[in-house]
């Protein structure tokens, strides 16, 4: 099936987008796969809501002689196993978690894409955390809890995503035995930002983001020693408080703001182009237009009041 929406997991998320490369699974198998002449059916399927689940399941069974008495018993039936399955997973994670608090020893929440369970994807590595004698939770341990959205820079709208950045700002709170190890495979589009934001809540709560890329490699050797080096480090701050740093926010644009806001507008130098010795068209109180001239000449930007820090007064190219 094609699904669009996963399920939103807490109140705070934007939104519950699923991975768009798994949605177009359909197209790739029907692609390369050969069926014979049979039909590959893939209808699209959103668990965003309820009711939604329902009607679309209805417009596909239906045709296929499914009664909509027996398509809302299953449906009822196996949104219930789901929801025993998620508290199952949470209430194990739960209690290793405690086990460990209660016996003073290190904790690493690994977080992860749901592939990220199989084994051979992720080499093994939590066994390998494990046999250091570090305990492991995963971010199963924050499902269907909210965590203060207003700290974070990004929008809350990937199911998989919120799910990390939750497990982040869960650990991050945590005391300091408790650190946060992120795997990553395929270059996943979202980890360009959101990793980036999970680093900046490790780091306002003094703690640090391990990286672990896992795909592409046939020697686990490299990442068996940075999991051990991560893990002696992490033995030198088990005592003490960490120091939480405040949530800061860049200052708002505001309609005041607009009276005394100058712009610069920078182009580039063409060779072939009047575009250095033609009229400043744009050039207003409010607008500066400079062209950026070969690196052999100096060029000199006038300091404007904007709503981003200052233009250095000259800058040489």
């Amino acid at each position: 099936p094609r699904v669009v929406y996963e399920m939103a997991e807490d109140k705070t998320v934007t939104n519950s987008y699923n991975c768009p490369i798994i949605i177009g699974y359909p197209e790739v198998v029907a692609s390369v796969v050969k069926t014979g002449g049979k039909p590959v059916d893939s209808p699209v399927v959103s668990f965003k809501s309820e009711g939604l689940v329902l009607k679309q399941m209805y417009a596909y069974l239906e045709p296929l002689g499914v009664s909509r008495k027996t398509i809302k018993k299953a449906y009822v039936s196996a949104l219930a196993e789901y929801d025993r399955f998620g508290r199952q997973l949470r209430e194990e994670n739960q209690r290793a978690f405690e086990e460990a608090q209660r016996a003073r020893r290190q904790i690493i929440l690994l977080a992860g894409r749901p592939y990220h369970t199989d084994p051979l994807i992720q080499h093994k590595v939590s066994e390998m955390i494990v046999k250091m004698g570090v305990d492991v939770v995963t971010e199963e341990i924050v499902r269907n809890k909210s965590i203060d959205e207003k700290e974070t820079f990004i929008l809350k709208q990937w199911t998989f995503v919120n799910r990390i950045l939750n497990s982040a700002q869960w650990a991050a709170r945590q005391g300091v035995n408790v650190n946060f190890v992120e795997t990553t495979s395929f270059g996943c589009g979202p980890d360009a930002f959101f990793t980036d934001e999970a680093r900046s809540v490790m780091n306002r709560h003094g703690k640090s983001l391990t990286l672990l890329k896992i795909d592409d490699i046939n020697n686990v050797g490299s990442m068996k020693l940075r999991v051990r080096s991560l893990i002696e480090s992490l033995k030198f701050g088990q005592h003490g408080k960490a120091e939480v740093k405040p949530f800061v926010r860049p200052k708002k644009f505001t309609d005041d703001d607009k009276k005394n806001w100058h712009h610069s507008s920078l182009s580039t130098y063409h060779l072939f182009s009047e575009q250095h010795s033609r009229p400043r068209a744009t050039m207003s109180s409010r607008f500066h237009k400079e062209t950026l001239f070969p690196t052999t000449l100096a060029l000199s930007i006038p300091t404007t009041r904007c709503a981003i820090p200052r233009l250095s007064s000259s800058a040489t190219l």
